[in-house]
């Protein structure tokens, strides 16, 4: 069987060489399409499909997700949630300006309760995670380091644990170091910082906290959904709070509040390259189609030799697999290099993009895509040839023995093309004209001759209001001398980008 098999693949390689051009455009057809169905489904894979990098991921929640928590909502949740092993909190885009190591430098930091690196399960790189003694106020001024700043302010320095760095002009001793996959809500995230148990402080009453938990054994989401709403009126009591309070109360978990938007996008994206596949697969019927049209006579006269129906559709097939083989290595490649492209066009803060990647998944998916598209569209041209009227074949000077079967194959085929073809480009007709639409919305300012620079004032002196003010009144005032300058302003977050601060109002 394996001698034969290599034999048909051997003739097959023979045939194709002899045809360079057809050869070249059929593997050009397949190998677009397998790259970038490998590139999208990397990515689909990636953020949507894989389970989070965290031990026992399906146990993960998230608490309340629609809302910011206090610390004290937190702490009550410790103390009385009993669907929950472990309740730990994190509050992203904390900004933090790193001095004297180096080049002064702004860091995309967050600060977490003591305990979330547990709670997840992540392993450190190096040294330890944070312990519950540093939530003390006066004892939170240890930090750790994500491996991409690691590796690229500090060189990978083995001895960075125990090493003190100055953030926010106070000194900070390095603990531990994160490997580089982990993330958690904010990819770009470079430190992390103990968010300290201090009544004095916003956070402790103010709403600023994500809450993630860990479930207890055998408790599923819907249990522990219940019994966050069974403590509302508890909670409420507690802390004095409104009567509308908990009207959002939901456990989610912790994947689909992650990923739960992006989603629909994604899998929208695998089913538009599922259709470009498609289209390529189609094709490549059509060309088999058409050089069976010129293979008639061939095909007769081995027919009259001897060689069996099954025998004829064994050696087409082998030919389409060839190809197709031959075009998902060169799909592969595409998808190589697509995949670090597709990386780069995501939003920066695309949660788990650090697990796109053309893992062994991936590969073996996409293997088993090129061998059943080759396969799959071979077998019609195959059976229309092996089915061919070899009487007129040998009789014929010109034109094609493929009868009636095999022309309704390649009408069909067509037909499908035109179909599908449709659809896709209806379908990025719609999509170009919503991105173009987008860009015309006016957004209520202007846009043009306006620049934007990120300041972040350290020390001591910045604590408290009255200083950052004149600081700022400062910089405006040098800024306005200038006289290609005109007004200057400031802003906690610019318009548009995603965040934003909101209280509550009564009038």
């Amino acid at each position: 069987m394996l001698t034969d098999l290599w034999q048909d693949l051997r003739v097959a390689a023979r045939a194709f060489i002899a045809r360079p051009v057809f050869a070249a455009v059929a593997v050009s057809t397949i190998a677009i399409a397998i790259g970038a169905t490998t590139v999208v489904f990397s990515v689909v894979r990636g953020i949507a499909l894989r389970p989070l990098p965290y031990q026992e991921p399906d146990r993960l929640v998230s608490v309340w997700p629609d809302q910011f928590l206090s610390y004290r909502e937190l702490l009550f949740l410790r103390e009385h949630a009993t669907s929950f092993s472990a309740v730990a909190g994190f509050v992203p885009g904390w900004s933090m300006a790193l001095t004297g190591s180096g080049d002064a430098g702004k860091l995309e930091g967050a600060r977490v309760t003591a305990n979330l690196f547990e709670l997840l399960g992540a392993p450190n790189a190096q040294g330890r995670s944070f312990v519950p003694e540093e939530e003390a106020p006066g004892s939170d001024r240890a930090v750790v380091l994500s491996g991409a700043l690691w590796h690229g302010r500090f060189g990978g320095d083995a001895s960075i644990v125990g090493r003190r760095i100055v953030l926010d002009g106070e000194p900070h001793t390095v603990v531990g170091v994160m490997p580089r996959e982990f993330e958690i809500y904010q990819p770009v995230t470079e430190v992390w910082r103990v968010l300290a148990h201090d009544p004095d402080e916003w956070y402790h009453t103010g709403n600023g906290l994500f809450v993630v938990a860990r479930l207890q054994p055998g408790v599923t989401v819907a249990q522990a959904r219940a019994e966050l709403r069974s403590l509302v009126a508890r909670m409420r009591e507690t802390f004095a709070l409104p009567d509308d309070y908990g009207l959002g109360a939901d456990v989610r978990s912790l994947h689909a509040w992650l990923v739960g938007p992006l989603r629909p996008t994604l899998l929208l994206a695998l089913g538009a390259v599922g259709f470009v596949l498609f289209l390529a697969g189609a094709n490549l019927a059509n060309l088999l189609l058409a050089r069976a049209a010129g293979r008639d006579r061939e095909i007769a006269v081995r027919t009259a030799l001897g060689a069996s129906r099954s025998r004829l559709i064994r050696q087409l097939l082998a030919e389409s697999a060839l190809l197709a083989a031959v075009g998902g290595v060169a799909g592969l490649a595409i998808a190589h290099w697509g995949a670090r492209a597709a990386i780069g066009l995501l939003p920066p803060n695309t949660p788990l993009s650090s697990g796109v990647a053309l893992d062994s998944t991936v590969l073996v998916a996409s293997l088993v895509l090129t061998l059943v598209t080759g396969l799959a569209f071979g077998l019609a041209p195959a059976l229309a040839a092996a089915r061919a009227d070899l009487q007129r074949a040998l009789r014929a000077t010109g034109g094609s023995g493929i009868g009636l079967t095999g022309r309704r194959t390649r009408s069909g085929l067509v037909a499908l093309e035109v179909a599908l073809g449709t659809v896709l480009l209806v379908g990025a007709g719609l999509m170009i004209r919503t991105i173009w639409q987008l860009h015309r919305v006016d957004p209520g300012f202007r846009l043009d001759h306006v620049l934007t620079l990120e300041l972040q004032p350290t020390g001591p002196q910045f604590e408290t209001g009255m200083p950052q003010v004149a600081y700022y009144e400062r910089v405006f005032a040098e800024l306005e001398a200038r006289p290609d300058i005109g007004p200057v302003g400031a802003i906690q977050h610019l318009p548009l980008t995603g965040f934003g601060w909101g209280t509550g109002i009564e009038i």
